[in-house]
């Protein structure tokens, strides 16, 4: 007996470790899942490097309306690969060049194709959050699955933009391809 309740206390306390590392038990609202994991996406994809300007910090743009509010507020100056994080938010299509990060919420589904002509094969790294984001030429969508946020690839369309994704991403994530 005195072995059993020793080995619940182990298990307890590996729990308790366990769950106090972030990339392990994530908890919090739905955007800040969101917002967490698209910081650690960056770390898993490289961009071309410009000849003539190499990319000093990297952008990660926001159109439209979205359930961020100030979470992603802070990333503002975080360094991830090297570079210095920048955050934007966009109204019109026509700036969406200038990130090499976007994020495309719900509310813009209504224009996901005019965006995603837009960028046209650009190495930007587009997330959206919409069904049909990924089989429209998006390259990661998040998804709901068990009440856990959960992520799809296109690689494909990464593939057309000129994105090298990890594949340690490639193997967490469900991976489609809309070549087929």
């Amino acid at each position: 007996m005195k072995y059993v309740s020793g080995f619940i206390i182990l298990i307890y306390t590996a729990v308790i470790l366990l769950c106090s590392a972030p990339a392990l038990c994530l908890e919090g609202s739905e955007y800040q899942i969101k917002a967490a994991m698209m910081i650690n996406f960056i770390k898993f994809v490289d961009w071309p490097e410009p000849a003539d300007q190499p990319l000093e910090s990297l952008t990660i743009g926001i159109i439209g309306q979205d359930g961020f509010g100030d979470i992603l507020d802070s990333v503002e100056g975080r360094v991830v690969n090297g570079k210095p994080l920048k955050l934007r938010r966009f109204k019109s299509v026509q700036d969406l060049n200038q990130c090499q990060v976007l994020f495309v919420p719900a509310s813009e589904s209504y224009r996901i194709h005019e965006i995603i002509k837009f960028l046209n094969a650009a190495p930007v790294l587009t997330i959206g959050e919409t069904e049909k984001f990924t089989r429209a030429g998006g390259i990661i969508r998040f998804y709901i699955e068990e009440n856990h946020v959960r992520f799809e690839i296109n690689k494909t369309a990464a593939a057309q933009s000129g994105l090298k994704i990890s594949a340690k991403l490639m193997e967490i994530a469900r991976v489609i391809d809309s070549s087929d």
